[in-house]
């Protein structure tokens, strides 16, 4: 099986604790329970650091781009500066949707110019601590039913967790191209967009548990 790993969003400093924590959960919870599958990582995240509520200061240092590539080894890694005019917006969902969007389009790109589909995509966010496993042998037969492409979140997370075949998460990462109203709460934009493409979402559990750090 192959498996497409899509990180997004915010990073955290690389030596800060509450990172180690999001990236031990990252190991055990997600990328080890699979790694017997051929596993491709995929990163879109901004210039700046995301720090924890607590440690929030202007004037932060840059995104450490060598060390993410070292400790995830994608085979793509996207850093874009966070500006309006790269669609950032503090405490918005567009931000959020656009870099969902832009890593599925580099996930998309590097599966035409490898002609090597993906089995499942999963899409969560770089800043985020995974409470329990995933396994996703046991989720693969779900994907579909009656042919129709199910996504797989978890309660009220649909930008922090998603996981569904190809055409599900190209379907899901869609939604940022066809949205305008980004006043209306995230979770509210993504069941409309679902339900509008007649794309099922099912939730499966705490996968992700809280952002690090808060």
């Amino acid at each position: 099986m192959r498996i497409a790993l899509c990180l997004t969003g915010h990073a955290l400093p690389l030596d800060h604790p509450a990172y180690r924590s999001v990236y031990a959960s990252f190991i055990s919870h997600l990328y080890g329970p699979n790694r017997h599958h051929d596993i491709d990582v995929f990163i879109s995240t901004w210039t700046d650091y995301h720090y924890p509520a607590a440690l929030a200061a202007s004037g932060g240092p840059t995104l450490d781009a060598k060390g993410l590539k070292r400790l995830y080894q994608p085979v793509s890694l996207v850093v874009e500066n966070a500006i309006p005019e790269n669609n950032y917006c503090p405490s918005n969902p567009k931000a959020l949707y656009y870099k969902i969007h832009a890593c599925d389009q580099d996930r998309q790109d590097y599966q035409r110019r490898t002609q090597l589909p993906y089995d499942a995509i999963i899409h969560t966010r770089l800043d985020r601590d995974h409470a329990t496993p995933l396994l996703v042998d046991a989720l693969l037969p779900r994907l579909a039913t009656d042919g129709v492409a199910a996504l797989f979140t978890v309660v009220t997370g649909g930008t922090d967790f998603a996981l569904g075949c190809s055409h599900a998460m190209t379907l899901y990462a869609s939604l940022y191209r066809h949205q305008t109203d980004w006043t209306v709460d995230a979770d509210a934009i993504l069941n409309a967009h679902l339900n509008h493409h007649r794309l099922y979402r099912k939730e499966i559990g705490p996968v992700p548990d809280r952002e690090a750090g808060r």
